[in-house]
């Protein structure tokens, strides 16, 4: 098992695909803000991704979610993720949806977890936040509530709430969730570089439970989720959830780990500490070697997300880092 000095048990990989993505959400890409994307030589192959994983795996790790930028824009997807599918664990996706409904026939029952990200219920909305198209928002509908006619397992669907944008939609989105069987998310807005990020913008767990407990009676629901706090409401199919990353960290209890499009080993989401792996692979490192490094890596592992702000200058932007 890895485990690092504090004792938690890191058996949870989150791998990104690629930090290519079709849509430019103004606060993850904001527009004039350059992007800087990896270089294609950089970038790991299918049997390189598929090494690491099987290398993780086993050192323990138990659970896989593929990311990006948008992970369906991997030309080699299938690959990737035939070859991780055969490995004893809990694989899921998190996409923005937009090309999802043609790869639903092939993930059908391959999945323990589906997740899109979808910050708003309105079109107009959409086109601007995301920089995509009023077609592009009906594609993601669709392909989601195809998801639930096709009985995947509960989809969920993550909503980074940012004040004067989008939190006057709390209502809608939990309305969402009467007669779907989804877990809408709400997650506060996390700095990462040129993101926009200001503490006036963040909207806390209690802010949104309060605005949320006006109108429902929400009631808790434990174990669903290692991160997320989530909650039934009487009547409704799906649930509701809550990431506080910033107001009500979950640190003491992490058991993540992220691997970069490019090979960089991630200790924490809002750390800038990196262990580069792909050079290791290039150099001709054998498996052992490359278990030890990441046992040895994974031992310092911060406690927590200390001086967050602060680091957020220092470490990647979201899109290279992986949802």
């Amino acid at each position: 098992m890895l485990r690092d000095s504090f004792g938690r048990r890191l058996n949870y990989l989150r791998v990104s695909l690629t930090d290519r993505c079709n849509l430019r959400c103004s606060y993850c890409m904001p527009p004039g803000c350059p992007v800087g994307f990896i270089r294609r030589e950089n970038l790991l192959t299918a049997e390189e991704v598929k090494r690491l994983v099987r290398v993780f795996v086993s050192l323990g790790v138990e659970k896989v979610r593929l990311t990006g930028g948008e992970p369906l824009m991997r030309r080699d997807f299938w690959d990737v993720f035939n070859g991780i599918s055969r490995l004893p664990v809990k694989l899921n996706l998190t996409t923005n949806g937009v090309m999802l409904r043609d790869f639903l026939p092939g993930l059908r029952g391959r999945l323990h977890h589906l997740n899109v990200s979808l910050d708003t219920l309105s079109p107009k909305r959409y086109a601007r936040i995301t920089g995509g198209s009023r077609r592009d928002f009906y594609r993601v509908l669709d392909a989601i509530n195809t998801a639930l006619e096709m009985d995947f397992p509960l989809v969920k669907i993550n909503t980074v709430v940012i004040r004067g944008f989008n939190e006057d939609e709390l209502l809608n989105f939990v309305e969402f969730a009467r007669d779907r069987r989804v877990a809408v998310r709400f997650i506060e807005f996390m700095p990462f570089p040129g993101n926009g990020w200001g503490a006036d913008k963040v909207v806390p767990v209690g802010e949104m439970k309060e605005v949320i407990g006006r109108f429902y009676p929400l009631k808790p629901v434990r174990g669903f989720s290692e991160v997320s706090r989530d909650y039934t409401i009487p009547g409704f199919k799906g649930l509701v959830g809550f990431i506080g990353s910033l107001t009500q960290p979950f640190c003491d209890t992490c058991n993540r780990l992220r691997l970069t499009a490019d090979g960089c080993l991630k200790l924490c989401l809002l750390s800038p500490v990196e262990v580069n792996l792909r050079r290791m692979l290039r150099d001709g490192a054998d498996d052992d070697e490359i278990r030890e490094a990441i046992k040895r890596a994974v031992f310092f592992k911060p406690k927590g997300a200390e001086n967050t702000v602060r680091n957020a200058e220092r470490n990647r932007r979201m899109v290279a880092i992986g949802g």
